[in-house]
């Protein structure tokens, strides 16, 4: 309890030294830029006052001019009397104007029945047609008006003038002032000479404590007499005030010439004067600024000094309560506490450069702020440790559970509805009614800035959802253009994955189906073309060899001189070329009818155990006569199914058939059988002696040899013949390799058989 109490004293101290700090800023700023200085004749501030006189002075002594001579160097050029009448427009425009002033105020006095007020109306305007028609037809009539006018600034300057004399008067009893004309020679000084005495002699001997060389030419000096007084060129209407500028006194002044001379501030300056006056305001605010100025910086290195040293206690603060506010609105409070403390501090350094600068007493106002700017400069540190500890070191959940989020789920899921049940064309001209509706309520907070918040509100939960819906889904949209122009190129490209809206992800999963289906065909197209001609190929040439050696050997029996040995011989090979011709067509036919599935099954129920023995019986040996050696397994005794025997057979004669030739010499053989729920299931696996392509698609094809050099038996329609058969059975074939290793897997359903 103890240590949290002492906690709490330690950082109520350190915010009160930074508040000190803080509220020094002004202090310390004005000590360095305008008090540094102990000589008073050496600051800005005297520099000012310096400058000032000179102004007056030249105003009220060495340029001046009286008002009945400036008056009469009043000119009117061409110029003026065109910009004058023609300000407004033309006549037509003008008189046209006036009569558009006029004619609502006579129409309600005649429907009101106030003749007196039509005809005061009417003279009234009859009266300024006439005057502005007489300005375009005296180039007199315009130039007097101007004069006048011009007159009439001269007296207002002059007033002004008047009324500033007084100043002119207390400050010369601040200053010693000598001037010559270096045009005529005219003296002008407010310092008694002796006759024959100088003005350095007697400024020596008044012993000044400062004095300056000055010289002042109208040709730098004229734009700080420059008059610029704002009139209307007319009495009626809301028009605009024109500044006419007069140049008169400038020009006199310019004919005056220049001043040499000095300005000088004596030693015994009277305690009533102006400048002393102000040098003793300003010794009195030095003192202040100095004294606010190291309390500032004391409590400035005070309060380091504290935070290098008890920075654990400035930070153990536990409020279990501002857990419970969302991270967004605890974020905005802090924004909030830094906001005013920032104004209390700088309402502070106000009043304290108030209270340096004018008389009275400003100390309430001061204890105010700085009471204001402590309050909450110490929460913003509070919250500042609190939502360190929320963020950095707690949970990462709680940005799912800010106030914002929870808006938006609140009136995002209305807002999803409303969207889902709508068109794409709907959609865009809501989320574009919604960015134009914001639009014109920004002008809205332009002009009264209280609906801001509001305004933010509704950007963060309607505004950037919907922009965000139109950017990403023209970006989705661009990217689905550029990508069917990818795929009309023919260029080979990934499938394109859009996260946009569901008609858009919708519509990008199509082009991604009809691009693959497009890829299909094409790579099927270019499968047929090549596997045509290689069938074309392949009977060309499985035809022609024994069609060659049936025509070579029926020439060789046409000889007469042969042996009976040689006859036989010669017929035995024709035989055999015709048998092998025949078993090529038969099969060419037979996989043609299974493709065109004009083949009919003669099912019964057979034991397809049974049935596999018996076909590697007939093959029993040649098995024998081989190096193989054949590995064959069956879990089961028997396993019946309803099937084709004659065509089922076939199946496996022409895989044990394609085993013994394609095999590796001295390698094994292994066939298994076994049931698996109610499909039987068969393996032929064997080492091939062949290097197998890796497309095992194509070994289905007709014509395929597993030799290529097609040196070996055979017509190359086997394993096609025995995936028709098992297709025609609704059975499944596949073939798998791993390097050498070739695998035929059957699987036959016994349930649907």
């Amino acid at each position: 309890m103890a240590t949290k109490s002492r906690s709490k004293g330690f950082f109520i101290v350190w915010t009160l030294l930074i508040t000190l700090a803080l509220s020094g800023i002004v202090s310390v700023d004005m000590w360095f830029n305008r008090y540094l200085h102990t000589d008073f004749y050496q600051t800005s501030i005297f520099q000012e006052r310096m400058q000032y006189y000179k102004d007056l002075l030249s105003e009220n002594e060495l340029y001046y001019v009286p008002i009945e001579e400036a008056k009469k160097k009043i000119t009117v050029s061409a110029k003026e009397i065109n910009e004058y009448r023609y300000y407004y427009g033309d006549l037509n425009e003008q008189i046209q104007n006036i009569k558009s002033q006029y004619e609502e105020q006579i129409q309600t006095a005649k429907e009101t029945g106030s003749s007196e007020a039509e005809q005061l109306y009417t003279e009234e305007r009859d009266k300024k047609i006439a005057d502005i028609t007489k300005n375009f037809q005296s180039d007199e009539y315009v130039e007097d008006k101007i004069k006048k006018e011009k007159a009439r600034q001269l007296d207002e300057y002059y007033q002004e003038l008047q009324n500033r004399e007084y100043e002119y008067k207390d400050w010369t009893d601040s200053f010693l002032f000598y001037f010559e004309n270096n045009k005529t020679g005219k003296i002008v000084t407010n310092v008694d000479l002796a006759p024959g005495e100088t003005i350095e002699s007697k400024l020596k001997q008044k012993k000044t404590k400062f004095l300056s060389d000055i010289h002042i030419d109208p040709k730098d000096e004229w734009e700080q007499h420059y008059i610029s007084i704002n009139s209307p060129w007319y009495e009626f209407g809301d028009s605009d005030d024109v500044a006419i500028e007069v140049s008169i006194l400038n020009d006199i002044k310019k004919n005056i010439g220049s001043f040499e001379g000095v300005i000088a501030v004596p030693e015994n300056l009277s305690a009533k004067s102006m400048l002393h006056t102000d040098m003793d305001n300003y010794k009195t605010q030095q003192k202040q600024v100095i004294y606010f100025s190291v309390i500032s910086i004391i409590s400035l290195v005070a309060s380091c000094i504290l935070l290098l040293t008890k920075r654990r206690n400035l930070t153990q603060w536990e409020f279990p309560f501002y857990k419970k506010i969302p991270i967004d609105i605890g974020i905005i409070f802090l924004l909030i506490s830094i906001a005013v403390a920032i104004i209390s501090v700088w309402g502070v350094n106000d009043q304290i450069e108030l209270a340096l600068y004018n008389e009275g007493s400003f100390w309430k106002e001061i204890i105010l702020f700085g009471c204001l700017a402590w309050l909450f400069i110490s929460l913003s540190f509070i919250q500042m440790s609190l939502l360190y500890k929320e963020i950095v070191k707690g949970d990462k959940s709680i940005w799912t559970k800010t106030f914002v989020g929870k808006c938006v789920k609140t009136i995002g899921k209305p807002m999803l509805l409303l969207f889902s049940s709508r068109s794409p064309v709907t959609k865009l001209i809501l989320c574009l009614m919604i960015v134009f509706a914001l639009g014109f309520c920004l002008m809205a907070v332009i002009v009264e800035p209280f609906f801001v918040l509001f305004f933010l509100i509704a950007v963060i939960i309607i505004g950037i959802p919907a922009i965000h819906y139109l950017v990403k889904n023209a970006k989705s949209l661009g990217q689905l253009v550029l990508y069917t122009k990818e795929i009309r190129s023919g260029r080979k490209v990934s499938d394109l994955d859009i996260k946009a809206s569901s008609e858009l992800s919708a519509l990008a999963e199509t082009i991604n189906t009809l691009k693959n289906g497009v890829i299909y065909s094409q790579n099927a197209q270019e499968k047929s073309e090549r596997l045509k001609t290689e069938l074309i190929t392949n009977v060309s040439h499985d035809l022609r060899t024994p069609l060659t050696s049936i025509i070579n050997y029926t020439e060789l029996l046409k000889k007469k001189n042969l042996s009976e040995e040689e006859k036989e011989g010669y017929l035995g090979i024709i035989d055999r070329k015709s048998q092998r011709l025949k078993v090529l067509i038969d099969d060419l036919f037979e996989v043609s009818k299974m493709v065109s599935g004009n083949v009919e099954l003669k099912k019964e129920k057979i034991d397809l155990v049974q049935l596999l023995q018996q076909a590697l019986g007939e093959y029993d040996e040649t098995i024998k006569a081989t190096t193989l050696d054949f590995r064959v397994t069956n879990q089961e005794p028997s396993i019946y199914a309803t099937v084709d025997g004659q065509k089922l057979w076939r199946v496996f004669d022409n895989l044990i058939g394609n085993i013994l030739k394609y095999s590796l010499e001295h390698s094994r053989v292994y066939i298994s059988i076994k049931l698996e729920k109610d499909q039987a299931i068969l393996q032929f696996k064997n080492i091939s002696k062949y290097e197998l392509d890796d497309n095992l698609d194509e070994l289905y094809e007709r014509f395929k040899r597993g030799d290529t050099s097609r040196h070996t038996e055979g017509s190359g329609l086997g394993l096609a013949i025995a995936k028709s058969i098992i297709d025609l059975h609704q059975g499944m074939m596949k073939i798998e390799t791993d390097g050498d290793l070739f695998k035929v897997t059957l699987a036959l359903n016994l349930s649907d058989l």
